[in-house]
C-alpha cells in the first residue's frame, strides 16, 4: 500500500497489482515444489522447510546493512 502511494502516477496501478502478483505466484510455486513427486514426500519435507525458511534469514541478515 505505501508503494503505491509513494509512486508516480504513470507505474501507480502497476505497483498495486504487483504485490497480489507476486503472492499468487510464490503460493502457485510452493504448491508446485510440495507435491509428492518433487520434495512433498516424507524423506524429502524438511529440505521443503529449508527452501521456505531461506528467504525470511537471507532478509533478516540482510537488514543488517540497511542503515543511513
Amino acid at each position: 500500500m505505501y508503494l503505491s502511494e509513494v509512486s508516480p502516477k504513470r507505474i501507480r496501478g502497476m505497483i498495486g497489482s504487483l504485490s497480489g502478483l507476486s503472492a499468487y505466484l510464490g503460493l502457485m510455486l510452493a504448491e508446485i515444489i510440495s507435491m509428492p513427486v518433487i520434495l512433498g514426500s516424507a524423506n524429502l519435507w524438511p529440505l521443503l522447510m529449508v527452501i521456505a525458511a531461506f528467504p525470511s534469514v537471507s532478509q533478516f541478515i540482510l537488514l543488517q546493512y540497511c542503515y543511513g
